[in-house]
């Protein structure tokens, strides 16, 4: 899934151009505005600023506070891994040739990279669709899934285990999906929902490769973008769970692992921590509030600028 071109949300809240990146007005046309000082953002809802107006989200008051010899395009989309944000980037940004891409993710973003279904890992999203899927195969990205069965296909499938790649699926227990003879006792069954057993992580989903992934997958597009003559950044996002005492490891892997690597890194926590949650989220929901988007855009003014010296250097 992706943003489509010249679309209107139902709420009138989004709105895409013609080549399918958010806009401020319908049926706009961005092809005219190339040049030495283009910048484009990809990631996820964080980066397309999804449940806050366009002039709200981080990326447009970033452009107006860079001025108005800047351009920043915003490539964002709801619900995506830092793979589809990967492949976004690939087939959407590059033709583009921006002097500097923001590549932006959350800890989410590293267990999405693992998914292949999100309807069986996440079906409280209720995305009807199959995703990508990276592995790696002696050290390097090996795309699966691909190309992607359609609904169609995924309906129309007697049983789940006949799905390609099902066994990939973090998500994926094979066990929940078996018929046993304790399913005609309602106490029974009352009781395993209640007390489920722990279920063995999966090798090829969960655990260490998570990390050499996620890790692969942004130093892959670190060397892409430097190769197409554009300036890569890496951006953290902190979410509500970065501030509530929640597991961050993967996180803190992927970015050491970068660091190591030579590649830096901008982690967006501490300027989100300044300003204080409260103010930064919009209340009950997981995404910033236009509070929120300010204080990224503020915070990561200067460190745009400071690369664009050195691309001017």
């Amino acid at each position: 899934w992706t943003v489509g071109p010249s679309r209107t949300s139902a709420d009138g809240l989004y709105v895409s151009s013609r080549e399918g990146i958010r806009s401020a007005r319908p049926d706009i046309a961005y092809a005219d505005g190339r040049g030495p000082n283009l910048l484009a953002a990809v990631g996820d809802s964080y980066t397309f600023g999804l449940e806050v107006r366009f002039e709200q989200s981080w990326a447009a008051q970033l452009e107006a506070l860079l001025g108005p010899e800047f351009r920043l395009l915003n490539f964002g989309v709801d619900g995506y891994g830092v793979d589809q944000a990967y492949l976004r980037y690939q087939r959407d940004v590059r033709p583009w040739r921006p002097a500097l891409v923001l590549f932006g993710f959350i800890e989410h973003d590293l267990a999405r990279s693992m998914v292949v279904y999100p309807f069986v890992s996440f079906p409280e999203w209720g995305f009807p669709f199959s995703k990508p899927r990276f592995g790696l195969n002696g050290g390097a990205l090996e795309l699966l899934n691909a190309p992607l069965p359609g609904p169609d296909d995924v309906l129309g499938t007697r049983a789940i285990r006949e799905l390609p790649f099902i066994d990939l699926d973090p998500g994926y227990h094979p066990g929940d999906w078996q018929r046993g003879p304790w399913h005609a006792s309602y106490l029974l069954r009352f009781l395993i929902s209640r007390f489920p057993r722990p279920t063995p992580a999966n090798p090829r989903a969960e655990g260490e490769i998570v990390g050499r992934i996620n890790t692969e997958l942004l130093l892959s597009f670190v060397r892409r973008a430097t190769t197409e003559g554009s300036e890569p950044l890496i951006v953290y996002f902190p979410s509500w769970g970065d501030f509530q005492g929640q597991d961050r490891s993967g996180k803190a892997v992927v970015l050491r692992n970068l660091q190591r690597s030579g590649v830096t890194t901008v982690d967006l926590t501490s300027c989100i921590r300044a300003l204080g949650p409260r103010e930064a989220f919009i209340a009950g929901r997981p995404h910033y509030a236009p509070a929120g988007n300010t204080a990224v855009a503020r915070c990561l003014l200067p460190v745009v600028r400071e690369r664009f010296q050195t691309i001017g250097a």
